[in-house]
């Protein structure tokens, strides 16, 4: 099963959800962003020889995505144009995470293992699958500290901090019967070529929501700049910046897929 990406290389809520509650099969799937890198190639597939990535999936006790861990974590890697001799790379920026050999299980399935044993910077690491040839694709993968659902952990956050301006009579109604659908994959209005809230992908560079948030620590600049955005930030006023333990929080709830 597939997802059709949207024109920013991310997928639209309805596929996200759909991956992220296969339960019946009892894997949950975390879809994400698509980069092409080497070789001329791109992503659609139209060199034979250049692979796809389609999605993939990390189950960590029956968790979407990657939990940071002292062990290694089995990753399946869906796509195409996998052949005998594909190599698989985990890295943040300068830094390598131990893979295991990779079993190319067909043209369209790769099965590996990855070590990553702390959250990495901006908490994500970026899975690359290269061809004998030298053709490769790349995709950006969420890492969590733990296991972040909206209703239960990031709700009360927002209720906290955030309704009192972004209520149903603001211009971005975050109350919990709203909050899902005006923030998971949508565009602000404010910063129009960036989402909200980027499922799968916690980087402050693809999601406003994080990036404001971040903004208001004393001493870290935004991340973003548009339309005279940057000079928002989340709480706004004389409101303290939310804790270390809520950001955390609410960049682990992206990470792992933003249920």
């Amino acid at each position: 099963m597939q997802s059709q990406a949207t024109k920013d290389g991310s997928f639209p809520k309805t596929g996200i959800r759909l991956f992220n509650f296969l339960m019946v099969t009892g894997i949950f799937s975390l879809t994400f962003g698509l980069v092409s890198c080497g070789g001329g190639g791109d992503v659609s597939g139209s060199s034979s020889n250049t692979p796809t990535i389609t999605y993939m999936t990390a189950v960590v006790s029956g968790v979407p995505g990657i939990i940071a861990a002292p062990t290694a974590q089995p990753l399946t890697i869906y796509g195409t144009n996998f052949v005998s001799g594909t190599t698989v790379t985990v890295t943040n920026n300068s830094t390598s995470y131990p893979v295991t050999s990779p079993v190319i299980a067909s043209s369209s399935v790769i099965t590996t293992n990855v070590t990553i044993t702390s959250v990495p910077n901006d908490s994500y690491v970026t899975v690359t699958v290269q061809s004998p040839g030298g053709n490769s694709v790349s995709g950006i993968l969420g890492v969590a500290h733990a296991y972040k659902t909206l209703a239960n952990d990031i709700q009360p956050i927002f209720d906290s901090n955030c309704v009192s301006c972004h209520g149903a009579s603001g211009n971005l109604n975050m109350e919990s019967a709203s909050s899902a659908a005006n923030l998971i994959n949508e565009f602000s209005s404010g910063c129009p070529q960036h989402l909200r809230v980027a499922a799968g992908d916690p980087r402050r560079a693809s999601n406003v929501l994080v990036d404001v948030i971040k903004t208001k620590i004393a001493g870290l600049p935004a991340a973003l700049s548009c339309n005279n955005f940057t000079a928002r930030q989340m709480p706004q006023g004389v409101a303290p910046a939310l804790s270390a333990a809520d950001i955390d929080a609410i960049v682990d709830w992206i990470a792992l897929g933003a249920n």
